[in-house]
């Protein structure tokens, strides 16, 4: 489903124009594709922090614009957390385009209650499907994985109509025993010795012979 971002036309450009566009709340981004003409566009930042957060690869422009858009490329700050500009390429909802989206865990992993430790080796999978069928995450279900255990995308079940582009054979989640190291051997060692027997304490007195 297409999450709507209501946009405005930009006639500046220029890394000037941009900071002024930023510092007004908007996001500048272009949009191109079919052939048209590329258009330069000002977004609200509120309205595109929040379709980022609900996983949206599927815009429905309105405003200056009615057209439906696919996200294609993201430019972020140095530290990975403000948008400084959007790519959006036209789409047709009918049509089949190739994306990535997010894995999400889920479930609480049998092997974490015999000490092992959980990790996420793929964040993403490359699909293709139709624009208006794109998935917001694909859910992986972790409950039945054990110590030594792992899943690959040949375990998940995909939406009807998505075409896997990821090998089948690359894995998503390990579940791995977590080793002793040498230092917590010894803080273990160390914690399990007896207080020492205190030594002396109130003298007694000499006696008068």
């Amino acid at each position: 489903m297409a999450e709507t971002l209501n946009v405005t036309r930009r006639e500046t450009t220029g890394s000037n124009a941009m900071k002024k566009v930023r510092r007004a709340g908007l996001i500048p981004a272009n949009l191109f594709g079919h052939g048209q003409d590329n258009v330069n566009l000002s977004i609200r930042a509120d309205e595109w922090d929040l379709a980022l957060r609900r996983g949206a690869k599927l815009l429905a422009l309105a405003g200056d614009l009615d057209e439906t858009a696919l996200i294609n490329i993201v430019q972020w700050d140095h530290l990975g957390t403000t948008t400084l500009h959007v790519d959006l390429i036209r789409v047709s909802a009918d049509e089949k385009v190739a994306t990535s989206v997010n894995i999400e865990i889920r479930g609480e992993a049998a092997g974490t209650k015999q000490g092992g430790s959980v990790n996420q080796v793929l964040r993403q999978l490359d699909i293709e499907c139709t624009a208006d069928s794109i998935p917001a995450s694909i859910l992986v279900n972790v409950s039945e994985l054990e110590v030594g255990g792992s899943i690959t995308i040949a375990d998940v079940t995909l939406p009807e109509g998505t075409i896997l582009v990821t090998p089948v054979d690359t894995v998503i989640v390990v579940c791995t025993e977590v080793l002793e190291t040498e230092e917590d051997e010894e803080a273990s060692g160390v914690a399990g010795l007896a207080e020492p027997e205190v030594i002396g304490g109130k003298p007694e007195e000499d006696s008068d012979d």
